[in-house]
């Protein structure tokens, strides 16, 4: 019998074993590391959906008051409940321009200042420690009539979303000289404020005859949050 070669082979086969034994529990270290860390981003994860879910609970008993919004709960948004009317093909807030120009202004006045009160309420509760990394996406949406009623040419659309976003634009402007600018300073660690226009296009639209078709001309008001990361 070669003793030599069993002297080799035991000493061998002990190193191997060590090495497999140490890669194993590299591994089964690395692996319980990886399976923490992704625990506890679920936990984040999860307790960051409790809190959004908490948060727009809130905002919809802010913007509950039907005397000003109306919530459309199949598109998750928030219609101004103000009937706006323009001119043909115009969209500044003035007279010649805007139809009912008295108690359209005066609603949308009052509607401004209800939306500022809510800013304001959002950004008090930044004291609040689980509101500190709370932000929001304030978009005022414009939209407009589809007067042709489906012959869209390339021109047609692209000037109906540049008239639907000088309503919106036009209606920051309404609400700022009245004192109400969400754009203010005072709200930039809270309020990320877009203004966009849907032109003919979107969800949710009314359909059927012109005057149906006219309700189009009307505002939206998203406010999303957002938390931290």
């Amino acid at each position: 019998m070669d003793t030599t070669s069993e002297d080799y082979f035991w000493p061998s086969y002990l190193d191997l074993m060590m090495s497999l034994f140490f890669v194993v529990l590299v591994l089964f270290v690395m692996s319980f590391t990886l399976f923490n860390k992704k625990k506890s981003e679920l936990e984040a994860t999860v307790a960051d959906a409790r809190r959004l879910k908490e948060i727009r609970e809130n905002l919809n008993i802010l913007m509950s008051d039907s005397l000003f919004f109306i919530y459309k709960p199949e598109y998750k948004r928030y219609m101004l409940n103000t009937n706006v009317k323009f001119e043909k093909q115009k969209s500044r807030f003035v007279r010649g321009e805007l139809k009912d120009y008295n108690e359209t202004t005066s609603k949308l006045s009052d509607t401004g200042k209800k939306l500022y009160s809510i800013i304001e309420l959002l950004q008090a509760k930044k004291e609040n420690p689980n509101y500190a990394d709370v932000s929001y996406m304030l978009v005022i949406e414009g939209r407009a009539s589809d007067l042709k009623k489906g012959r869209q040419s390339d021109d047609y659309v692209l000037y109906n979303y540049d008239l639907s976003y000088q309503r919106a634009f036009n209606l920051y402007n309404f609400w700022k000289k009245q004192g109400y600018d969400f754009g203010d300073k005072r709200f930039h660690n809270i309020i990320d404020l877009q203004i966009s226009g849907s032109g003919t296009g979107g969800i949710g639209r009314y359909k059927g005859s012109f005057k149906e078709e006219s309700k189009n001309q009307s505002f939206i008001i998203h406010i999303i949050p957002k938390i931290g990361t």
